[in-house]
């Protein structure tokens, strides 16, 4: 496979050990919180972090490691979030992934002049499940009332919250041929979305776009230009309702077929941005008094020409004498599987984590790849620096 492959997506699998947790609360059962949980073909019950918490966990991580340049500026803007129009509604974003990159890596869903806006996210994680069953664990805690009413036969509330100690595995998939890039129906920007279409020169569009834009300057020249016009609620009189229906029913709509995208080097950056975050990775319930990483302890990053979630069932660990021991095997298997859309890879592992000697999976993994191919295992922080660098030389 040649380097000038344009790049599809990145998969990345990780591994992230807590010791005493609760990192994504279930129903409260009277006083108890529960641990989300799911039944196993073994009658076990394991616990897991739904894909929603983890991203959640992703974008606040985003929102604490934002850098700013040398004026004081943020390298990155997170879009502005409002609440929806009734009390259960979701929280709202604005819908820019053109200005936003939460809303570009993570999408959104919002109504626009009677029309529903939707992009779906570039990024899809999978729950993070717990390898080792649920125990049956609770962590005792009271809210003392002594030092308030200062009667130590007035007790306190117990309450209990279910915890486990555990390896977590989950695998994301990041479709690099979507990041920084939208098509106008995946906008709230409609007068932007027109705008940039009337802009576009002529080799730029496609023989059935044409007639379009020709229409749209012909309209644009009804209302002197001003776009906000063409998405009034009401009809201007200075448009005809045959015009107008045009418009609304064919025109607009077609507009929004055309696909837009960032500078290259603006889309790299943020894909090299949602990768940082993996080595400061937070989040949790519970984490007053429950702290944990969710930095992981092992990773596997696969830059590919095609997009697969390879990772997904691979990372098998098994505990034996207080050692946890990560099987090399079905990782190295499934590489040479699918070599020929492996264009880069990367693993970062924790010293004494999963009994990994680094040294022979590397030499391993290059056996099965080939010299020619980026190929690099390291310690964790190391590894996700070079799946940042890895980005500069992709091409997407």
């Amino acid at each position: 496979m040649t380097n000038n492959v344009k790049s599809k997506a990145i998969v990345l699998g990780m591994l992230f050990k807590v010791d005493v947790a609760n990192p994504n609360a279930g129903w409260t059962e009277e006083n108890i919180t529960t641990l989300k949980k799911i039944e196993a073909p073994d009658n076990q019950r394991y616990p897991y972090i739904s894909g929603q918490a983890l991203r959640r966990y992703l974008r606040d991580t985003l929102t604490d490691i934002v850098e700013s340049d040398d004026a004081g500026n943020p390298l990155y803007q997170f879009s502005p979030e409002e609440p929806g129009p009734d009390p259960k509604s979701p929280i709202l974003t604005a819908g820019r992934p053109d200005l936003y990159i939460d809303d570009d890596l993570f999408g959104f869903m919002r109504a626009v002049q009677g029309e529903t806006r939707r992009r779906e996210s570039p990024l899809r994680l999978s729950a993070a499940f717990g390898l080792f069953p649920y125990t049956g664990d609770r962590d005792l805690g009271t809210r003392s009332a002594l030092k308030v009413t200062g009667n130590p036969e007035t007790g306190g509330s117990i309450f209990e919250t279910e915890v486990t100690n555990n390896v977590f595995r989950t695998t994301w998939l990041l479709d690099l041929d979507r990041i920084g890039k939208w098509f106008g129906y995946e906008t709230t920007g409609n007068s932007d979305t027109v705008e940039r279409f009337s802009l576009l020169p002529e080799a730029d569009l496609a023989n059935e776009e044409r007639e379009l834009h020709t229409n749209l300057t012909q309209l644009l020249e009804i209302v002197d230009g001003d776009f906000h016009q063409l998405f009034v609620s009401k009809r201007p009189d200075k448009i005809s309702k045959k015009i107008w229906k045009i418009w609304k029913d064919s025109t607009f709509p077609q507009i929004c077929k055309h696909d837009w995208g960032l500078e290259v080097t603006q889309r790299r950056k943020r894909v090299k941005t949602l990768l940082q975050a993996i080595k400061y990775l937070n989040g949790g319930a519970r984490q007053a008094r429950l702290l944990i990483e969710l930095v992981p302890q092992f990773v596997i990053y696969a830059r590919l020409t095609k997009k697969l979630p390879l990772f997904l069932n691979t990372l098998q660990l098994t505990a034996n004498e207080g050692q946890h021991c990560l099987a090399e095997e079905p990782i190295t298997e499934i590489i040479g599987d699918y070599a020929d859309d492996i264009q880069s890879l990367i693993v970062g592992s924790r010293h004494g984590f999963g009994n990994i000697g680094r040294d022979d999976l590397s030499q391993q993994i290059k056996n099965i790849l080939g010299e020619h191919k980026n190929v690099a295992v390291t310690p964790v922080g190391k590894a996700v620096d070079a799946m940042v660098k890895d980005i500069d030389s992709a091409q997407f």
